[in-house]
């Protein structure tokens, strides 16, 4: 939908008279100046659009990485090695310390690559993958299309006028 909206009024820039905002300036500005300008707003505008779709997203995602609770972090770690130079110090378990000590390292190797994964679900990555992929598309069609019109700017009135003519159309 915004596609359309937004590549409906690069269509349209090519009817309003820019030739006479630019009078009273002492230097008028570029032919194609109307063309950066509506594709900076319809840019942005994008954006802003995007992020305000994605946010509930990553709210969700935040929601539901705080629920699987922390990764291990350096206070897990500290822990671990005190419980191994414990068990050496007080009872001489060095096979006990050994054992603190291989299970340390495989929760340290293993845990915390499965717990990022699991973070945020394969469903919620698509969507959000998705919105991102469509505005970087509209994004680069208006792009395309303002250039287009900038560079030859009675190409598209042309097409879009005979377009109309053979519709039955007329102006």
């Amino acid at each position: 939908m915004w596609f359309l909206l937004f590549t409906a009024g690069a269509l349209a820039l090519h009817l309003a008279d820019w030739a006479g905002l630019g009078r009273g300036l002492p230097h008028p500005p570029p032919s194609w100046a109307p063309y950066a300008i509506y594709f900076l707003l319809a840019a942005l505008l994008r954006l802003a659009i995007r992020d305000a779709r994605l946010r509930p997203l990553q709210k969700k995602a935040r929601a539901l990485a705080a629920e699987q609770g922390p990764g291990f972090g350096v206070a897990d770690f500290g822990m671990g090695v005190g419980k191994g130079v414990a068990s050496v110090v007080v009872g001489g378990d060095f096979l006990g310390a050994a054992m603190v000590g291989a299970d340390l390292l495989v929760r340290w190797l293993f845990g915390t690559r499965a717990r990022q994964r699991k973070r945020i679900p394969a469903a919620l990555r698509e969507a959000m993958a998705r919105e991102r992929r469509s505005a970087l598309r509209c994004i680069v069609a208006v792009a395309i299309l303002c250039m287009a019109q900038a560079i030859q700017p009675d190409l598209l009135s042309r097409v879009t006028s005979d377009a109309l003519a053979l519709a039955g159309v007329g102006f």
